[in-house]
């Protein structure tokens, strides 16, 4: 049985050799377009991972040695995404969010991007934003913020899939998020 670390120390040793795995254009983007509406927010990288196939199916591998019941439940989740893009940013400087509006939402909603929910209050905001292709949801980009941190997360895959499969095992309650 491989234990944990060593999982972990094998994904990052595989991580390096795909190209681009440190680094993702669209995130460096949306990063860029909100420190641009809002110039007294500074925005510091944390982290910034761009996970394709490969790398999504060497995750699923591991998992599936792992014997954990958690894991192996994640494992099923990879097996419809294929690409997994994820930008953590420290936030300093950042306005009360209650009356907070992302000009580069507007951007995305331009490229085909619908808002599957939304939450903005004082001291977080949340958009879950989705794209079809085929009747199908292909795309999701997930933006979280609050007054210590943003995250984006952008998926790409068989979502649909996904979203059933997670409705169903988890009982997801989206009460209290509701689209514009």
């Amino acid at each position: 049985m491989v234990n944990r670390l060593t999982c972990i120390a094998i994904l990052l040793a595989a991580c390096t050799l795909f190209s681009g795995c440190f680094y993702s254009r669209e995130i460096a983007r949306t990063r860029r377009a909100i420190e641009r509406q809002y110039p007294d927010v500074r925005l510091d990288r944390q982290m910034v991972l761009n996970l394709g196939p490969n790398t999504l199916g060497l995750v699923g591998w591991l998992a599936g040695i792992s014997n954990d019941e958690d894991a192996e439940r994640a494992r099923a989740y990879l097996r419809d995404i294929s690409r997994v893009k994820i930008g953590v940013y420290e936030v300093e400087n950042l306005p009360d969010l209650s009356g907070l509006e992302l000009s580069s939402l507007d951007r995305l909603k331009r490229q085909g991007w619908e808002t599957a929910a939304k939450t903005v209050e004082a001291d977080e905001a949340v958009w879950v934003l989705y794209r079809e292709a085929d009747d199908t949801i292909r795309d999701m980009y997930v933006f979280v913020l609050d007054e210590q941190e943003l995250m984006l997360v952008r998926l790409r895959g068989h979502l649909s899939r996904l979203l059933e499969r997670a409705i169903q095992e988890e009982g997801f309650d989206w009460s209290g998020l509701a689209g514009d």
